[in-house]
């Protein structure tokens, strides 16, 4: 959950960075693929101790989600550039980012009261 926190601050400091300065920019890009870097193994094996019984199902939608993701993230993308820029484009994916790790720590959150119960 850290990770997903730190992706969603990395991105807002690239948006911050990309008027500023080449130096403050590479760093935002350094350390957006750093936080993304360390995250993304984790949810694989965070999936395959969930899912045991499933585990070629779990991550064979998680491949699928993601690469799909892949493809309609450059099309999506150019739309919104097109519409606002790179502010629009980032600002939009910061949001889904911070969303979706707030939905991960309710859900992480509500998992473990029910296991302390």
């Amino acid at each position: 959950m850290a990770a997903s926190y730190l992706t969603v601050l990395s991105i807002f400091f690239f948006l911050i960075a990309a008027q500023r300065s080449l130096s403050l920019l590479v760093l935002a890009i350094a350390l957006f693929g750093l936080f993304l870097g360390l995250s993304l193994p984790v949810q694989t094996t965070v999936l395959t101790n969930v899912f045991q019984a499933n585990r070629s199902t779990a991550i064979g939608v998680y491949n699928f989600f993601r690469y799909m993701g892949m493809a309609f993230g450059p099309m999506i993308g150019s739309a919104l550039f097109a519409a606002g820029g790179y502010h629009l484009v980032y600002g939009i994916d910061d949001i889904l980012f911070f969303a979706c790790a707030l939905l991960l720590t309710v859900r992480v959150a509500r998992t473990r009261r029910q296991s302390a119960v």
